[in-house]
């Protein structure tokens, strides 16, 4: 990473359990925040750019074919019941819904060339047949014929326009370089490159043992070209956890609307590949960390890993907040409302329910940003062994900062004990320039740096409260 944030010209490592420490606001979240958006930008990229081209199709053809004033008879969308009887050309023309129900984007394909083929195919005879089975009177019926007849030739351009579109970019490059810029963006609020950096270039590379996953070169946080900067997918799936009161929000018992299926509002722009990359939706870190704690588990999934999750669930002891359950419209633990949980039980709740979840596999990055914040030094040293344990026992690669001490040595102590201490890597941030910028350097070798800075403040504390002692001690 270069000039990402505060961040300059910093290698860090990511093979098990990846710690970051330092003082405040010297750059430690900007790790996690950037794996995160690179790896969350290109999950599942198929499957997702099907989905938004979907949406996209959906919702650009039913503003084409409201061009159209025989439209106005089709506004709500067939029911099932409609959709199991015959249906005339007309019907098949101006059914939108038919979109929500295909699994390919050449069945999508498909549909558009369907349309217009059954618009080519629509003579007045027809259009005069359907109206009269409405029992239109006949100024109406001319005035909906001569607008079909008239429009037909341009609806069935901006059709094939859309169709042309869709067939863009094949490979995703450019999909692909959307949305990890536009998830940079969004995570770190339209300023990825450091605000006191004076180069205008920011780098990110993620690479394994000479293969590379991500080559992003970015000017002014924009890619200068249209050169593929996503190479091959390092993860499945990457979650950030920086605020425990996402489990506030898991109060509907209603799983949210799919993540990836864009709002593409109707409007009077054009339909290029241009508009649909524009108009991509984009979800925040804690939409997604609420999708998955709240989505369906997969009992096949979760059985394959059960007895290595069982010695994760046992390790939380009694701060293992309990099993939640759905009742009378609202998560409660035990009778106890989650919302009413203290914030440390929280978060162990958090993480206990992507575990059951199956969302903390191999191929899971794990994003914690100073997770035992609201905990009891006894309860983060049981933060510590779980973590620890998510890393040994289901190969979860996790990120995490931390400037507290007491968790700091309760890490450091269980990867040993666990016998991960060659995937565990602590990391120290390191201002220069006058405090404008951070180097990570690595400190594996010499963790009790990592402690003397950490523990300082206390000692300076202490020491003065042993000067305060003394002066009493003279006044008595």
């Amino acid at each position: 990473m270069d000039n990402i944030g505060k961040i300059c010209d910093s290698t860090i490592l990511v093979d098990g359990l990846t710690v970051i420490t330092g003082e405040n606001n010297s750059g430690k979240t900007t790790v996690g925040r950037t794996l995160y958006s690179i790896i969350s930008a290109t999950e599942d990229l198929q499957q997702n750019a099907f989905i938004n081209k979907q949406a996209f199709a959906r919702s650009t053809v039913r503003r084409i074919l409201s061009r159209i004033e025989l439209n106005r008879f089709f506004r709500i969308e067939f029911s099932d019941t409609d959709k199991n009887a015959d249906t005339t050309d007309i019907e098949d023309i101006f059914d939108i819904d038919i979109f929500r129900q295909i699994e390919g984007i050449e069945e999508l394909f498909s549909i558009i060339d369907e349309k217009i083929i059954k618009l080519k195919k629509c003579s007045e005879e027809d259009i005069h047949e359907f109206l009269k089975k409405r029992k239109e009177d006949t100024d109406r019926s001319k005035r909906f014929i001569d607008n079909f007849m008239k429009k037909r030739e341009e609806v069935i351009n901006s059709l094939n326009e859309v169709k042309k579109s869709l067939q863009t970019d094949p490979e995703l490059i450019e999909y692909a370089n959307n949305k990890i810029i536009k998830t940079l963006k969004t995570e770190f609020f339209n300023q990825i490159k450091g605000v006191y950096n004076e180069s205008k270039e920011s780098r990110i590379r993620l690479s394994h043992e000479g293969e590379d996953y991500y080559e992003i070169n970015l000017l002014n946080d924009e890619l200068p070209n249209k050169n593929e900067i996503f190479l091959s997918q390092a993860f499945d799936l990457s979650l950030f956890v920086d605020d425990v009161f996402i489990v506030d929000h898991m109060v509907y018992g209603q799983r949210p609307t799919r993540l990836f299926n864009s709002p593409f509002l109707s409007s009077e722009e054009e339909v290029s590949y241009e508009t649909f990359l524009d108009k991509l939706h984009n979800s925040h870190h804690k939409d997604k960390l609420l999708y998955k704690l709240l989505e369906n588990s997969n009992d096949f999934e979760e059985s394959l890993y059960k007895t290595k999750t069982e010695d994760i669930i046992k390790c939380m002891k009694s701060a293992n907040p309990g099993q939640m359950n759905f009742i009378k419209g609202k998560y409660v633990i035990d009778e106890l409302d989650i919302r009413n949980l203290a914030m440390g039980s929280k978060m162990f709740l958090i993480i206990k329910t992507l575990i059951e979840k199956g969302h903390c596999g191999s191929k899971t990055l794990l994003v914690l940003d100073e997770p035992e914040t609201h905990l009891h030094t006894e309860w983060q040293t049981i933060l510590a062994e779980t973590i620890v344990l998510l890393v040994k026992n289901l190969g979860t690669k996790v990120v995490l900062t931390t400037h507290n001490p007491s968790f700091l040595l309760a890490i450091d102590f269980f990867s040993k004990e666990h016998d991960i201490r060659d995937i565990t890597h602590f990391y120290q941030s390191d201002f220069f320039d006058e405090g404008k910028k951070v180097k990570l350097k690595l400190a594996d070798e010499n963790i009790n740096e990592i402690y003397a800075k950490m523990t300082k403040p206390f000692l300076e504390l202490e020491a003065m409260m042993d000067g305060i002692n003394e002066n009493d001690d003279l006044d008595i």
